[in-house]
């Protein structure tokens, strides 16, 4: 691991960080992101990171094919998914 990369470990709901960044990975337990209240999700994780994501940042959001996100989390929203067995990944980007 280089000095850019960071991993953070716990409750992506209480989760907040004070940085930055060009791109950003979630990749929550299945089991779990099928139960998520993405509204919630978007309020506390997604629209905070917007605000400090990179005017051409990418978040990866990465969940199985039952996990239901709605295409846009707050200001970010899918510009591209592909499916790979039952593992789907997003790109989301800043919508404006």
């Amino acid at each position: 691991m280089g000095d850019c990369e960071r991993f953070a470990r716990g409750d992506l709901f209480s989760w907040r960080s004070d940085d930055g960044g060009d791109n950003w990975a979630f990749d929550p337990p299945y089991a779990l992101a099928r139960q998520w209240d993405w509204a919630q999700a978007s309020r506390n994780i997604f629209d905070p990171l917007a605000a400090k994501l990179a005017p051409d940042g990418i978040v990866v959001l990465r969940t199985d094919d039952q996990a239901q996100p709605p295409p846009a989390l707050g200001p970010l929203a899918a510009v591209r998914t592909r499916t790979y067995g039952t593992m789907v990944v997003r790109l989301l980007k800043k919508t404006a």
